[in-house]
């Protein structure tokens, strides 16, 4: 095992099973519920992060450097507590995906929003923003705990992206990968502590790794004819 794998283990406590699940989004969910279902299991989730189609490759072209989430988000979404009303709505809101036509200043207003739900102005932050009603009533489901890492990290890619000379393309792009972009962009571009550290921040059940060390790669194929 390697030391980025075994420093991560530790966190499991003696006597317990040390299970490693090698996944991409969706494939293993009924074995990941299973294992979670199981007592006396750690689990460890690994995923590759080069995805680059659609929204997940605009959003990797708009931050250089940035691996795919997609992944991952799914990863972090079903690893939560789906019993729990709160977790189950944030799972909603990191699979929540803009619809055409969404405006580039929708962002700062999400932002405004989760700023006010997690200083627990529920009124304040679904009164005349603008936003889906099915948004506003995601956010309001949110304990303040949640809302304020999802406001931190939107934050932080709204800031760069302002700073852009092109305005990012929100259309069908998942809430939770923005949420990502924006902790890959606060912990110095650096994409596994990123991850690493929503999980830790959404009470993630599992660990979740990135399987590489974080370099940025594009996975290609060549067919037989070139």
């Amino acid at each position: 095992m390697s030391k980025r794998f075994a420093s991560r283990s530790k966190s499991a406590t003696p006597g317990t099973l040390r299970v490693a699940v090698f996944c991409g989004g969706r494939g293993a969910t009924s074995i990941l519920r299973a294992l979670l279902r199981t007592p006396g299991v750690h689990l460890t989730v690994l995923v590759n992060a080069y995805d680059d189609g659609l929204s997940t490759g605009r959003l990797r072209g708009f931050v250089p450097g940035m691996l795919g989430a997609s992944d991952f988000r799914k990863n972090l979404a079903r690893l939560l507590a789906m019993s729990s009303p709160v977790q189950f709505a944030v799972a909603d809101l990191l699979e929540y995906r803009f619809p055409a036509g969404v405006a580039p200043h929708t962002l700062d207003v999400l932002v405004e929003a989760f700023a006010a739900r997690a200083q627990a102005r529920r009124r304040a932050a679904a009164s005349g923003n603008g936003l889906p009603e099915s948004l506003n009533g995601l956010m309001q489901s949110i304990d303040q705990q949640s809302a304020r890492v999802f406001h931190e990290q939107l934050a932080a890619f709204a800031a760069y992206a302002r700073a852009q000379r092109e305005p990012f393309s929100f259309e069908d792009c998942a809430l939770g990968n923005l949420l990502l972009a924006g902790a890959y962009i606060a912990n110095g571009r650096s994409f596994n502590p990123a991850v690493t550290q929503l999980a830790r921040a959404l009470h993630c059940r599992a660990d979740v790794l990135n399987v590489t060390t974080g370099d940025n790669r594009i996975l290609v194929a060549l067919k037989a004819d070139g």
